[in-house]
């Protein structure tokens, strides 16, 4: 009897387990494995021409928007994930416009080869007034598989020479003309800096900068008078606390709103100007409430503040 249940395989069905990859909701490219004990750090994604459309220079286009996640998947030396964003174009007076992003979908902080992947885009001037790009990705640590999930790109349809044999410039399908582009990513190695440069000799150079975070601040009213100013870039909130006492106080004096709350609590040391310079603490709970664990008495200065880290959705914060 036939075992319909039987797990698709090149024997039975082909060269892929997918016969419609085309349906598929995730794409993945996938390079080999570096094992090599120096871990060689350059990827080519892919190449590409950019000109003036109204040049006409077959195989040329004139504007290609991109993006895509990257992932280790071969060890932990990068549980981050990566992603990237790319505009390429040539304006009305023939300059190219390279510009670039790198974030964060998933950023381990303690680890250190964030700063070791990153996108470059390499690009000469031809002699007929056309670009030639050529996209890296570096990664500099060793054994490793990158996988590139999802990537997209968006060609313009009235931003290129039409030319039916090159998949760029033809009237397919934005999903193909993304295949086209990262297709050589799957099965691709790694190479060495010496390959690199001998590849991009005479190219210009440009890495795409991480993007900054937003910078969120907020100023909470606490009890007797007292105030603490909050800032929060990423996912790192700064508190600073200050103010004059117009009552004696002491224990619960306020309450931290949600987007500032520490992931656990913490303790900040606050001065209290009083002739002895006495350190009062404070205790900012992940619940968001500020205990004052010593009495201030009225009349008296108190500044102090501290930093922790926070898990909370990113607040809407002050103008």
């Amino acid at each position: 009897m036939t075992n319909y249940n039987a797990a698709l395989t090149p024997a039975n069905h082909g060269g892929m387990g997918n016969p419609h990859p085309q349906y598929s909701n995730v794409k993945s490219y996938a390079t080999l494995t570096d094992s090599t004990s120096e871990g060689l750090p350059w990827l080519k994604i892919c190449e590409l021409n950019l000109a003036d459309s109204s040049k006409g220079i077959d195989g040329t286009i004139q504007r290609i928007e991109m993006g895509f996640s990257v992932v280790d998947d071969a060890s932990d030396n990068m549980p981050s994930i990566v992603k990237f964003g790319v505009t390429l174009a040539v304006d009305y007076q023939g300059k190219l416009v390279k510009e670039g992003t790198k974030s964060f979908l998933h950023r381990s902080f303690s680890n250190k080869n964030n700063y070791k992947i990153n996108l470059h885009i390499f690009s000469k001037k031809n002699s007929n007034g056309s670009y030639a790009i050529k996209i890296y990705l570096i990664a500099k640590w060793t054994y490793k598989r990158l996988v590139i999930i999802n990537p997209w790109v968006n060609v313009p349809t009235d931003r290129y020479v039409t030319t039916p044999t090159y998949p760029l410039t033809s009237k397919i399908t934005q999903w193909e003309k993304t295949d086209f582009l990262f297709k050589n990513v799957r099965s691709a190695a790694f190479i060495s800096d010496g390959d690199i440069a001998s590849d991009v000799d005479g190219y210009d150079n440009y890495i795409a900068p991480e993007a900054l975070p937003l910078t969120y601040t907020m100023t909470v009213d606490l009890q007797s008078s007292l105030q603490i100013l909050l800032t929060r870039v990423g996912n790192n909130v700064t508190a600073n606390i200050h103010g004059g006492a117009d009552v004696d106080v002491s224990g619960v004096i306020g309450t931290i709103p949600p987007g500032y709350r520490p992931t656990t609590s913490i303790g900040i040391s606050t001065f209290r100007y009083d002739g002895a310079g006495t350190v009062t603490p404070i205790l900012i709970a992940k619940n968001g409430t500020v205990t004052l664990l010593d009495k201030l008495v009225s009349g008296k200065l108190l500044y102090g503040s501290g930093s922790y880290n926070t898990i909370d959705d990113t607040p809407g914060g002050n103008d």
